[in-house]
C-alpha cells in the first residue's frame, strides 16, 4: 500500500486581521514617542477638516442673510481659504467620487434662477446661499479632481 501525505492545515486569516498583525508589528519596531506625535498630528488634522467644513457652511449661511447681493472680497477669500482647508485635509479617498458628484450637482443648482420666489425674500437668500456654498466648495473640488487625474495618469 502506498502511503498517502499527510495533510497540512490552512490557516484562514480575514484582511483586516492580517493588517492588524501588521500594524501591531510595525508599531512594536517604530520609536513609541514618534508615534504618539504622529497620532497627535493625525488627530489634529481631521478635527481640523471637520472644523473647517462646520465652519465653512455655518458662515456661507450668515454671509447669505448679511449680504444676499454681493459677496464683500474678504468674505469670499475667507470661504476659498476654508475650502482649500476642506479640500486638502477633509476628503478620504474613499469619499473622492461622491464629493465630485455632489460638486457638480451644486455648481448646476447655482445656475438655478430661485431668486424668482418672492416670499419674505427667501428667494434672494436661497440663491446666495447656494452661491456662498458654491464658493466654499469650489476649490475643495478642484483640488480633489486634480488628485484624481493625478492617479489615473500616474496608473500608466
Amino acid at each position: 500500500m502506498a502511503k498517502s501525505k499527510p495533510r497540512k492545515t490552512v490557516k484562514v486569516i480575514s484582511i483586516r486581521k492580517a493588517a492588524k498583525r501588521k500594524q501591531k508589528k510595525s508599531k512594536a519596531k517604530t520609536n513609541p514617542e514618534m508615534g504618539a506625535f504622529m497620532q497627535l498630528v493625525s488627530k489634529i488634522d481631521s478635527q481640523l477638516g471637520k472644523y473647517a467644513f462646520a465652519v465653512g457652511v455655518i458662515a456661507a449661511l450668515i454671509f447669505a442673510f448679511t449680504n444676499t447681493n454681493f459677496l464683500p472680497k474678504e468674505l469670499g477669500i475667507f470661504l476659498i481659504v476654508m475650502g482649500i482647508i476642506i479640500g486638502l485635509i477633509n476628503i478620504t479617498h474613499r469619499e473622492k467620487s461622491l464629493f465630485l458628484l455632489a460638486a457638480i450637482a451644486l455648481i448646476v443648482t447655482n445656475g438655478a434662477n430661485i431668486r424668482v420666489i418672492a416670499l419674505w425674500n427667501i428667494g434672494a437668500i436661497l440663491q446666495s446661499f447656494i452661491m456662498n456654498l458654491t464658493i466654499l466648495f469650489a476649490p475643495a473640488a478642484v483640488i480633489i479632481a486634480l488628485e484624481c487625474i493625478y492617479s489615473l495618469a500616474r496608473r500608466r
